[in-house]
C-alpha cells in the first residue's frame, strides 16, 4: 500500500506542472477570445477607449495577437479624430462665448466643457468682467489702465492695450495728420501699424518724401 502511495506520488508530482501549464493556457485563451469579442463589440459602438482597453487586455495574455492589434491601431486612430472634433468644439465654443461678450455666454460654455483647456480663462474672465465692463463703457486710456492695476486675473489685458494703443493712435493721429514733419509721420506708422488711419498715413508720409526730393 505504501508503494502504491509513493507511486501515485511521484506521478502527481510529474505531472502536476503539466497540469497547470494546461489549464493556465486554456484560462489565457478564453480570457482573449471574451477580451476580443467585446473589444470588437465596444468598437461597433463607437466606444474606442472602451475597446482600447480590452485589446490591451488581449495583449497582456497574448503580446503577437494580431487582430488585437490591428483593431488597436483603428482604435487609437479613431481616438486621436475625436480629441481633435473636440479640441475644436471646445475652441470654437469659447471663442463664441468671447464674441458675445456676456457674462451668461461665459458661464454656460464653462458648464458645457468643464474640463476645456479654456475652462480656467473663461472663468478669469467671469471674475474680470464687471471691472471690465466699466474699463470698456468708459473706454479712455485712464479707464483700461485701471483695468490693467486691478485686475487679479488679466483676462482682457491684451484686448486693454489693444485698446490703449488705438486710443493714444487716434489721439496722435490728429495731431499730426496736417503735419509736413516725415519724421513724425514715420514715427505714426512704425509706432501704430495696427491704426485705422494707417491707409492715410502711408500715402501723406510716400508723398512728402516725393516733395521733398523735388
Amino acid at each position: 500500500m505504501k508503494r502504491i502511495l509513493l507511486i501515485f506520488l511521484i506521478l502527481y508530482t510529474i505531472c502536476a506542472p503539466t497540469n497547470e501549464f494546461y489549464a493556465h493556457a486554456q484560462k489565457s485563451s478564453v480570457e482573449v477570445r471574451a477580451n476580443l469579442r467585446h473589444a470588437h463589440y465596444l468598437f461597433d459602438q463607437g466606444d474606442y477607449e472602451g475597446a482600447s482597453s480590452k485589446l490591451n487586455r488581449v495583449l497582456t495574455f497574448d503580446p503577437n495577437n494580431a487582430e488585437a492589434k490591428n483593431l488597436l491601431n483603428q482604435c487609437n486612430r479613431y481616438i486621436e479624430q475625436q480629441r481633435q472634433a473636440r479640441d475644436r468644439a471646445e475652441y470654437e465654443a469659447f471663442e463664441k462665448a468671447k464674441q458675445t461678450g456676456t457674462k451668461a455666454a461665459l458661464s454656460q460654455f464653462v458648464a458645457q466643457f468643464p474640463k476645456s483647456k479654456y475652462a480656467a480663462q473663461a472663468n478669469g474672465m467671469i471674475e474680470d468682467f464687471d471691472l471690465w465692463s466699466i474699463a470698456r463703457r468708459t473706454n479712455t486710456i485712464e479707464s483700461y489702465n485701471y483695468y490693467l492695476q486691478q485686475s487679479k486675473n488679466q483676462s482682457f489685458a491684451d484686448e486693454a492695450r489693444a485698446k490703449i494703443a488705438n486710443l493714444e493712435a487716434e489721439t496722435q493721429w490728429h495731431e499730426i495728420r496736417n503735419t509736413n514733419n516725415l519724421s513724425e509721420l514715420q514715427t505714426f506708422v512704425s509706432k501704430y501699424p495696427q491704426s485705422e488711419h494707417i491707409a492715410e498715413a502711408n500715402p501723406s508720409f510716400t508723398l512728402k518724401i516725393i516733395f521733398k526730393e523735388f
